[in-house]
């Protein structure tokens, strides 16, 4: 019965994620990321006997990194994100949420007119795109082309 609770926390820091969507969405970045961080100090707590690398604690430092690079804190944002893809690559991972982070990075890099580091994240997503056998018209495929 004890894993009970712990569900309970988790689903609280997920309404606090929502939340933070809907002001992410309305721009307000700060108060957004004031939630994501709120749940994921609640999330870090419950998953203690996982990692860092745990999916559901590196989708909310990516939320977070994404308010730094609306407000232009393009170095804060890059460094939360490089340590999430870290993350995710210890963790064996090859799926559609790794071809979103590279392409995350990709913009900001685009932003920062970093063009060597733009094709780097362009051609690993691409790799990983691949691998899942993602056809052409997928809509991550749209994301790659719209860059």
């Amino acid at each position: 019965h004890d894993a009970e609770p712990h569900k309970n926390e988790l689903s609280v820091a997920e309404n606090w994620i929502q939340m933070g969507n809907v002001r992410f969405r309305q721009k307000e970045y700060d108060e957004a990321r004031e939630l994501y961080n709120d749940a994921l100090q609640m999330q870090r707590k419950v998953l203690l006997h996982h990692d860092e690398t745990h999916s559901i604690i590196l989708r909310t430092r990516h939320d977070i990194a994404l308010t730094y690079f609306k407000e232009r804190q393009y170095e804060k944002g890059l460094d939360i994100m490089k340590d999430v893809l870290e993350k995710k690559k210890e963790r064996g991972d090859c799926d559609l949420y790794l071809v979103k982070i590279h392409l995350d990075i990709c913009q900001v890099f685009l932003k920062l007119r970093k063009c060597a580091d733009v094709k780097d994240h362009l051609a690993a997503a691409s790799l990983v795109m691949k691998e899942n056998n993602i056809p052409e018209n997928h809509f991550y495929m749209g994301e790659k082309k719209k860059i």
